[in-house]
């Protein structure tokens, strides 16, 4: 039978304590952060930037957002998803998206099927737009 002293149980509970706490800080890091924004850190590595410049709802499985290419480069979208607070889904990845060019406004028409979702009244909704050079830009939007 192998003795170990009080001082070395004292150091291996410490050390299990520790592994234990660091494997949950990076389980709650990854649901918290990655498992809910795939994006995250969402560092552009190829100098594009979107902005939204104004949203309108034109039906329920219509809307219409303005957005302004702030960034270094021109921008190619290339597919989007639509998501409500209860995390029903739209995603179009077939789409063939405007191709905004530096300091220009595009207009981006973001139709979804209506069967997933449609947009109700006073509800968010978070919009998510992926471009040919994998930068993902996400924007929330708000019914009256």
């Amino acid at each position: 039978m192998v003795r170990i002293s009080r001082t070395e149980r004292q150091i291996i509970i410490v050390a299990l304590v520790g592994i234990v706490t660091s494997a949950g800080m990076v389980i709650a890091f990854w649901y918290l952060f990655l498992a809910q924004n795939p994006c995250y850190p969402c560092i552009s590595a190829g100098n594009e930037a979107l902005n939204m410049d104004s949203y309108q709802f034109n039906s329920p499985t219509n809307l219409t957002m303005t957005k302004r290419n702030t960034g270094l480069h021109t921008v190619s979208l290339t597919a989007y998803l639509v998501q409500d607070s209860n995390a029903n889904r739209y995603a179009s990845f077939g789409w063939s998206g405007p191709t905004i060019p530096v300091n220009t406004i595009a207009v981006v028409n973001v139709i979804i099927d209506g069967r997933a979702l449609t947009f109700q009244l006073r509800t968010s909704y978070t919009v998510a737009m992926l471009t040919a050079k994998n930068d993902e830009f996400v924007f929330t939007v708000t019914t009256n």
